[in-house]
């Protein structure tokens, strides 16, 4: 074999080597640009570990589950949480990057966990979005504590002669606490008054000087967990008209709902209304007290509504101790009652339903703090009921008069009862009386009325020795905004709002009581009547109005029957706004009164404007003025009074930043009383009496937190 066929040989095999590795190179290229957009292509998809609407403790570790590694070379995972960045916390494994929570606990509260994807040179790609739920370290879902503190200041820095100057310094300390975990919520009310003026003391119309100046006003804790709440402090009980009704006091209060078909309340509280720090919970004393509880039920679940029974019941008493503010000795008392309420409705509302009946037993004890040793004729118990009835029919309901107008009409009937001598510790009923009221309510198109007519009457046992007495009121109200009746989809400004009232009442006895010193003139009838036509307007940065009022009384009983009396007034107002930081108004008014008995009449006309500047963010100047002038026919008296008020006040921050507190606010007010009065005797005018009053007001109202 010659050396030129081996070297040839060779120089083959090199090329086959050469093309061999050639194409092992590039097979290796092709399939790692392959995996790389697949890779690419595969978008990353973040799921946590823990339940989107699950809580987590602050220091208990979350991971996020990666459907793919990251490339190390071009991909990075940052975290944010709320408002910080978490990234360098996260130990990130190709399947899993998880936060351990040992170096920083999680923020409480509910915040959102955001995932992002950063790539060299390139912006942040959200990936993940997930809401993030962390208890407090007392283990609520919420904690809020919000302290608060008002200090108020009053003074006058420039008074009259007359008046000497006075100041008092107020402070309203206060306390809200809401917290919260996966079974209950829990909150915390409460307001207190603290003053440096006796005079301004919270219990001062009760005891005077010994009232303390830091007392409690009221508080307020509540619990709720599942289908039971409860209430401690000053709480408010019950929803039967004639029995017990948004009783007011300090007690306790507890509810359980049955099923979303009902709920089981009951409640114990004072028998007056208290505040300051004695009998903190309201319930020191067991002879007053009241006890209810209510039994409410809505068996219908498909139709809330449509079918509803309550049960109430009430017992309690009162012992004659006057309330917080007032020095008043009231009559001892005991009471038990029970209310029934039904109530109604169709599934298309056409027809609703709402009544109840009441049973309540009264009796006042003999107290011989009140008798004082003097021997006293018993006050008889007495058991008496009470019941209403309200009935609402939609008689028409859109009916179409054409394509722009529809017709709706509602009657309703009110009916109401109530024995004579009934009284209940839990409600503010007006006895004796009976009560038909009748409704119509409707519409046409734009046009909006309501009638009515109602009478009732008193003495309901018909005693002959007591006057009894009836009263029929009619009244009507219409209203029509006059623009839409020429063009709907663009009225004219120009256009007024016009709106007319009228009632009437009419109160008279039927006969006069037998047995008694009454005769014919003491039996009351009068009939009064009141209309009146407003009108309103509003054209671009103006508004303006116009009423008329025309009233009359017309006294039938006899031997009065010239007591008459009739009144006739008219308005005009007009205010302007031609900037946001500045509106200007004005009044003026006329009334004439005329007494037929004394033939006699009087003439008020009166003035008014008022300015309203706010130069500034924080500054206002506010500016109101009024010239009255009286006269009367036959001219006996003729006089005119000033009053001018001007008041610049400014809002101020204590520290800058976002919050609103500490902040305060601070006034000074200048007011002024002038008038001039003067006697006219037989056409002669007597000397003037004149009057000037002035005072120069200064205040400061401060915001602590």
């Amino acid at each position: 074999m010659s050396t030129t066929t081996i070297e040839e040989g060779k120089a083959r095999h090199i090329a086959i080597l050469i093309c061999a590795a050639l194409a092992i190179a590039f097979t290796g290229r092709t399939g790692s640009a392959q995996e790389s957009a697949v890779s690419e292509k595969t978008a990353l998809v973040i799921t946590p570990d823990f339940g989107a609407d699950a809580w987590v403790d602050g220091n208990q570790p979350i991971g996020l589950r990666l459907s793919r590694p990251l490339d190390i070379r071009t991909e990075r995972l940052a975290v944010v949480v709320g408002h910080t960045d978490l990234s360098a916390l996260f130990t990130v494994t190709p399947t899993v990057a998880r936060y351990a929570a040992s170096t920083l606990r999680l923020p409480s509260g509910e915040t959102e966990l955001v995932a992002y994807i950063v790539s060299p040179g390139e912006s942040w790609k959200e990936v993940a979005r997930i809401p993030l739920r962390v208890r407090t370290r007392a283990g609520f879902r919420k904690s809020d504590m919000k302290p608060a503190l008002t200090l108020t200041t009053t003074g006058q820095v420039a008074p009259d002669a007359k008046r000497p100057p006075y100041t008092g310094i107020t402070f309203n300390p206060a306390f809200t606490t809401n917290v919260a975990n996966e079974h209950a919520t829990y909150e915390l009310q409460s307001n207190f008054l603290a003053v440096t003026k006796q005079s301004q003391a919270l219990r001062y119309g009760a005891q005077g000087s010994s009232a303390p100046k830091f007392d409690l006003s009221d508080y307020l804790f509540k619990g709720v967990n599942g289908p039971f709440s409860a209430s401690i402090g000053h709480v408010s009980f019950g929803n039967a008209k004639h029995l017990i009704s948004g009783v007011a006091s300090r007690g306790v209060t507890a509810g359980l709902a049955l099923a979303k078909i009902g709920e089981v309340s009951i409640g114990l509280l004072n028998g007056t209304s208290i505040v300051g720090w004695d009998n903190p919970v309201g319930l020191a004393r067991n002879d007053h007290r009241i006890l209810g509880a209510s039994l409410k039920l809505d068996p219908i679940r498909s139709h809330p509504g449509s079918v509803l029974f309550d049960i109430s019941l009430l017992r309690g008493q009162q012992l004659p101790q006057s309330g917080f503010n007032q020095g008043e000795v009231n009559d001892r008392e005991r009471n038990r009652g029970a209310a029934f309420h039904f109530g109604g409705k169709l599934p298309n509302d056409r027809l609703t339903l709402d009544a109840g009946y009441t049973v309540s037993h009264f009796e006042n004890p003999a107290d011989p703090t009140l008798s004082q040793g003097v021997d006293l004729v018993d006050v008889r118990p007495e058991t008496k009921r009470a019941r209403y009835a309200d009935v609402s029919l939609a008689l028409v309901r859109d009916a179409s008069i054409t394509k722009l107008i529809k017709a709706n009409l509602t009657a309703t009937l009110r009916h109401e009862r109530v024995d004579p001598l009934y009284r209940s510790l839990g409600a503010s009923v007006q006895a004796n009386i009976l009560q038909n009221v009748f409704e119509i309510t409707g519409g046409l198109g734009p046009l909006a009325v309501q009638a009515s007519r109602a009478r009732a009457e008193d003495n309901l046992d018909d005693l002959p020795s007591v006057l009894k007495t009836f009263t029929h009121v009619t009244s009507v109200t219409a209203s029509l905004p006059t623009a839409s009746l020429f063009s709907a989809s663009k009225p004219s400004p120009w256009l007024p709002q016009v709106t007319w009232t009228f009632s009437s009442t009419h109160q008279f006895a039927n006969d006069v009581p037998t047995n008694s010193d009454f005769t014919e003139t003491h039996a009351p009838d009068q009939l009064s009547e009141n209309q009146s036509v407003d009108a309103q307007w509003a054209i671009g940065k103006w508004k303006g109005g116009y009423r008329y009022n025309i009233s009359d009384q017309d006294n039938r009983q006899v031997g009065r029957e010239k007591a008459d009396l009739g009144n006739l007034a008219h308005n005009v107002a007009a205010s302007f706004s031609p900037w946001t930081w500045a509106d200007a108004g004005a009044t003026y008014s006329f009334e004439g009164a005329k007494n037929r008995e004394l033939l006699q009449k009087n003439a008020t006309r009166r003035f008014g404007a008022n300015l309203d500047l706010r130069p500034a963010r924080n500054l206002a100047v506010a500016t109101v003025f009024s010239r009255t002038w009286v006269r009367d026919y036959p001219l006996t008296t003729d006089g005119e009074n000033d009053d001018l008020s001007v008041e610049v006040s400014e809002n101020f921050k204590l520290i800058r930043g976002p919050s609103d507190r500490p902040s305060g606010r601070l006034f000074l007010r200048y007011q002024r009383q002038s008038g001039t009065t003067t006697p006219v005797i037989r056409a002669l005018r007597q000397p003037s009496i004149t009057k000037d009053l002035w005072s120069l007001n200064s205040g400061v109202s401060l915001n602590a937190f």
